[in-house]
């Protein structure tokens, strides 16, 4: 999932400049239009009737990546953590807490570069291709917090034993897979063909 959201960010950025290979100068020349960038969700949409519209700046775009990169960084830092088995139940939940908080404000950062080039890419359906994106990660990773809550016991299957962690992720997985064709459908929106023709970006 962080992989995945610092390529999206690469995304955003490659379009509004129209090349891959981008400097921050050309991203601050292509993002002029003036935009309440940071009175977004889901953190600070209540302020925007108090704050005015401005160009984003390099300041911005630092802030921004450093908010992905965080998210980054602590993902596979929970991973490792909860895999290596010894973190008791409540060290278990209060990690959760930190892995959604890092979550949020990795959102936040792209919440907020999705409002700065909205105007720039409005015809590319940028929201649309953001929740393709995202809304996968969801359903898998909201199923295996209920997943999670609901299987409370190991079992035992003739002479294999399936793990609590095993069966919740099952579980997961088998929503995520049902919800495919509804995910493939809006890919096909997002997404479309043409964008992948070299004179288009």
């Amino acid at each position: 999932e962080a992989i995945a959201f610092c390529s999206f960010m690469r995304l955003l950025l490659s379009l509004a400049v129209q090349h891959d290979d981008y400097t921050d100068e050309q991203v601050m020349k292509a993002l002029q239009a003036p935009s309440k960038l940071w009175a977004v969700p889901p953190l600070a949409c209540c302020f925007r009737p108090m704050v005015q519209a401005r160009p984003f700046s390099k300041g911005d775009l630092v802030v921004v990546r450093c908010l992905l990169l965080q998210f980054a960084l602590m993902t596979p830092s929970v991973a490792v953590a909860e895999w290596s088995g010894v973190l008791d139940e409540q060290q278990h939940e209060a990690l959760q807490v930190f892995d959604v908080m890092s979550l949020v404000l990795a959102m936040y950062a792209l919440f907020c570069l999705l409002e700065a080039t909205s105007d720039r890419l409005h015809e590319r359906r940028s929201h649309a291709k953001f929740w393709t994106l995202k809304g996968t990660f969801i359903a898998n990773r909201m199923m295996f917090r209920i997943a999670y809550r609901c299987v409370e016991e190991d079992v035992r299957i003739g002479k294999y034993c399936y793990s609590r962690d095993v069966l919740a992720t099952a579980w997961a997985s088998m929503v995520t897979a049902a919800l495919a064709p509804l995910f493939a459908l809006l890919g096909r929106y997002a997404y479309p063909a043409e964008e992948l023709e070299c004179d288009d970006v």
